[in-house]
């Protein structure tokens, strides 16, 4: 199948993944925002600003080089498991040993049990990268439309589970915790690579080289995410961060919904077509063009019905967040310049 095809193909299953499994993550999460509290919301989110860089700068800007570099070594495959799995695991320790102090930090305590707990799932997330790069790389996107709605039913399964009986801000750390274990066997599944020992240092300066060129603009980027939570739950408390968390989701879904699909068809195409430098303007001119005319009236429709659309959706203890997702919407209008930015 030619090149033009399979991104045409890629782009259905993108569009598919994004409908269907965001369709899905917003049923779960409006019962979610109904059963728990702005407050358990927060301490979550909290807990989760740190175990989310270490999975993002750990696994994401690693794995890169395994999408955008022409020719992938069953070596190099190998070499990036091993550094993200350690990087998983250094963290994992290290948020365990410094739970304590985190609580600490934010006057909350409970945010150290929950701060324990996702660890696991950074573990678990530094587990399934290279598989999902993999699959990314070659256009397959079928599978990995398929993985996202079963970890997304699991999760919303035992996240609403835990709701219902009672157990708080635990719910949203048993979703995390059983997405991240169905991803994991489902993108071992569909993958036919396995770990090995064929890595080398060869390969090693082949990823610091990648991976040097994506980390700078992915702090950046992580720090402009997650930094309002980190500032919000110092200054004001948890409860300030759940609105604020819930306003970030409801954008967030928007932006999986508009700009990836476009964003991820995009990315292993330009791989593929980095020796012709016309064709990759052109492909991510085309690509923020797209993404910018399909994005731009969700957001500015979400700022002009959120002062009826968060009561409604999610109950009046949610109303406080409502110039916080405005706000956020505005800022979404130029998500599809800032994502070719950060990819």
């Amino acid at each position: 199948m030619s090149l033009g095809r399979r991104m045409f193909a890629g782009s259905l299953w993108c569009a598919l993944d994004g409908w269907a499994s965001e369709s899905a993550n917003l049923a779960i999460f409006l019962v979610l925002a109904r059963l728990l509290t702005p407050e358990e919301f927060g301490l979550v989110a909290l807990a989760a600003v740190f175990t989310t860089v270490a999975t993002d700068l750990g696994g994401y800007a690693i794995t890169q080089v395994l999408i955008q570099k022409k020719d992938v070594r069953p070596g190099l495959c190998d070499s990036v498991f091993l550094l993200v799995l350690a990087l998983a695991l250094l963290s994992a320790a290290g948020f365990i040993a410094l739970a304590p102090w985190i609580a600490a930090l934010f006057g909350a305590p409970q945010i150290a049990d929950l701060l324990r707990l996702l660890s696991v799932a950074v573990l678990l997330n530094g587990i399934a990268t290279v598989p999902l790069a993999l699959l990314t790389r070659e256009l397959r996107f079928a599978a990995i439309a398929r993985r996202s709605l079963c970890m997304i039913a699991a999760g919303g399964a035992a996240g609403i589970g835990l709701a219902v009986a009672g157990y708080g801000a635990y719910a949203l750390v048993g979703q995390a915790l059983a997405q991240a274990t169905v991803s994991v066997l489902l993108l071992f599944r569909a993958s036919s690579w396995r770990p090995g020992r064929r890595g080398s240092w060869q390969d090693l300066r082949e990823i610091r080289a990648y991976a040097s060129s994506v980390v700078g603009n992915r702090v950046i980027a992580l720090c402009d995410e997650r930094a309002p939570q980190f500032v919000l739950g110092l200054v004001i408390g948890p409860a300030a961060v759940g609105y604020y968390n819930i306003s970030m989701r409801l954008i967030d879904i928007l932006i999986r919904l508009f700009v990836v699909p476009i964003n991820q068809v995009a990315l292993p195409a330009i791989s593929r077509l980095q020796e012709d430098p016309a064709r990759v303007r052109g492909i991510v001119a085309t690509g923020i063009g797209a993404a910018s005319l399909i994005s731009c009236p969700a957001f500015i429709g979400t700022m002009v019905i959120a002062p009826e659309l968060l009561p409604l959706a999610l109950g009046a203890q949610w109303l406080p967040a409502v110039p916080v997702l405005q706000l956020l919407a505005l800022r979404g209008i130029v998500w599809p310049v800032v994502m070719y930015g950060i990819s």
